[in-house]
């Protein structure tokens, strides 16, 4: 058996074992999500100020669904709290307006308060009979 495990391991590489951190540009393109969404919004002609006013719309609808209880029982608690610490209820267009563009500069239109977080992404779920 140890000449079996060696014989598996001959060819490995310190990189084939190493840990690799996530890129966050697109592998066909190398934009990074931003710069792909600041060209499309050019593209079709989506302004700045549209763009910070559906932000501050999205944020307040968010802040009021939450403290009116529509995602109660929804949201797992994590350290006791259910409040999520991406949605900035009290955002003005005034104040996301003063922000600085993220990745296309000085011209882009995306800022920090109307792009996603990067934390943003997906799960996945298996659903199956208590049975199986």
């Amino acid at each position: 058996p140890l000449g079996a495990v060696r014989h598996l391991l001959k060819d490995l590489k310190g990189k084939d074992i190493s840990l690799e951190t996530p890129a966050i540009a697109n592998y066909t393109t190398g934009e990074v999500m931003g710069v792909s969404s600041d060209r499309l919004s050019a593209k079709f002609g989506v302004s700045r100020i549209e763009q910070d006013t559906f932000t501050v719309r999205s944020h307040t609808l968010a802040g009021k669904a939450h403290s009116d209880g529509w995602y109660d029982g929804e949201v797992i608690p994590y350290k006791g709290s259910t409040e999520e610490n991406g949605i900035k209820a009290d955002s003005t267009v005034e104040k996301v307006s003063k922000l600085k563009p993220a990745f296309i500069k000085p011209h882009g239109t995306h800022t920090a308060a109307n792009s996603s977080f990067l934390t943003d992404g997906a799960s996945a779920s298996l659903i199956m009979s208590e049975a199986r």
